[in-house]
C-alpha cells in the first residue's frame, strides 16, 4: 500500500468535485425517488471531494484509495459533515471486498489510468463482477496526443513512465485512444467516448492535455 502513498502526488486537497462527474451522476440517477438506494462507488476516491457531493445529494456513496492518507483524508472530511465514513476504504483496486451486483454506478476520475494496461484489464473484470446489471460505469484516461507523454519512458501497449513536470511522481501512467478503450472496455456496452482538451495559448501553447472518457453499462 505504501506505494500509493508515495505516487499520490496531486489532487488529494481538491473541495470540490468535478463537474462531469457531476452531470454523469444527474444525468443518469438525479431523477431517483429514493437515492439512499443508489450506491455509488468512488474508485480512487482521492481526499473525498466527490463522496462529499455524492453524501450531500444522498446517495449511497462508498469510496476505495490505495493511498492510507488519502482515506484518512476522505474520512476527515467526510466526518466533519457529519457522514459516515463507514464505507470509505483503504484497499486494491482488483481484491475490492463487494459482493457481485453490488453497485449501480463506478466512477473513475483518473484512477484506473495509473496502472499499466494488462492491470487495468484485470481490475476491469473485477468492475464488471461487483457492478449490477445494468449499472453505469464511468472511466477517464490521458489521450496519446497529451503532451504529458513527450519525453517519457515508453513501457509499450499505451502504457509510460519517467514523467517531467507535475506527473513527476506519478510512477506509470496508461495512455489511450478511442480503439484501445472500445477494447479494454469490451465486456461492457459502450455508451459513449468524449475527448476534451485544454491548452493555455499565452504561456505554454504546445502543452495541451487531452482526456478520454468513456461511459459504459454492464
Amino acid at each position: 500500500m505504501n506505494q500509493w502513498n508515495q505516487r499520490y502526488y496531486h489532487g488529494w486537497k481538491n473541495k470540490y468535485p468535478f463537474t462531469d462527474i457531476v452531470s454523469l451522476v444527474f444525468n443518469y440517477f438525479g431523477g431517483a425517488k429514493r437515492r439512499k438506494k443508489i450506491r455509488i462507488l468512488d474508485l480512487g476516491c482521492g481526499g473525498g471531494h466527490h463522496l462529499m457531493f455524492l453524501a450531500q445529494e444522498g446517495f449511497d456513496y462508498h469510496g476505495i484509495d490505495g493511498s492510507s492518507m488519502a482515506i484518512r483524508l476522505a474520512k476527515k472530511r467526510l466526518g466533519s459533515e457529519g457522514f459516515s465514513t463507514r464505507s470509505v476504504i483503504q484497499g486494491l483496486f482488483e481484491n475490492m471486498p463487494y459482493p457481485e451486483n453490488f453497485f449501480d454506478c463506478i466512477l473513475d476520475r483518473g484512477a484506473l489510468v495509473c496502472n499499466r494496461r494488462r492491470e487495468i484489464g484485470v481490475i476491469l473484470a473485477k468492475l464488471h463482477q461487483v457492478l449490477r446489471p445494468g449499472g453505469i460505469l464511468y472511466s477517464q484516461y490521458f489521450h496519446v496526443s497529451d503532451f504529458n507523454r513527450r519525453g517519457a519512458k515508453n513501457l509499450g501497449q499505451g502504457d509510460y513512465t519517467a514523467f517531467q513536470g507535475r506527473l513527476q511522481q506519478a510512477g506509470i501512467l496508461h495512455f489511450a485512444t478511442e480503439r484501445s478503450l472500445r477494447s479494454l472496455f469490451s465486456q461492457f456496452k459502450l455508451l459513449e467516448i468524449t475527448k476534451t482538451s485544454s491548452e493555455s495559448r499565452i504561456l505554454h501553447p504546445q502543452r495541451k492535455s487531452v482526456w478520454l472518457a468513456i461511459t459504459c453499462r454492464k
